[in-house]
């Protein structure tokens, strides 16, 4: 009987973790592309169960391979307005070094060097988006969002 018990036990672990995981956010997309002629990031749509929705970001953190930070911004935790997205509008385009309205800066934007390498970190409610790239390569324009 007690083996029979360690077995459903571990039939149960193994289902809870498939579960838990399935629930788990999938990374977000995001591409660097120019707005006019400044660095912007486009963070594609949230992925849902029953359809997608603009992203609502609200942390980004760029920071030059290996070295150091070069823009971070987010929005304040714990705030109560937050928990109506107050701080965290839809969007789908960041651009690079904007102060956005309630959101704390923990580094300036400072100027990106040419032929460095970067990596981009933005937090949206469909989860984690991390880009690579190295500032000065040619970029797309970027797509009509908000």
């Amino acid at each position: 009987m007690q083996t029979l018990n360690k077995k459903l036990a571990m039939i149960v672990a193994v289902k809870s973790a498939t579960l838990l995981t399935s629930c788990s956010p999938n990374p977000i997309e995001i591409h660097a592309c120019l707005l006019g002629k400044n660095l912007a990031f486009h963070v594609e749509n949230t992925r849902g169960w029953v359809s997608d929705s603009v992203a609502r970001p609200w942390s980004v953190s760029v920071f030059e391979y290996r070295t150091k930070m070069a823009w971070e911004t987010k929005v304040p935790y714990g705030l109560a307005e937050n928990r109506e997205h107050t701080y965290q509008p839809q969007r789908s385009i960041i651009l690079y070094g904007d102060r956005y309205v309630g959101w704390e800066v923990q580094q300036e934007a400072q100027p990106l060097i040419r032929g460095k390498n970067y990596i981009v970190t933005i937090w949206s409610d469909g989860g984690e988006g991390r880009l690579d790239m190295i500032y000065g390569t040619k970029l797309p324009a970027c797509p009509n969002g908000s």
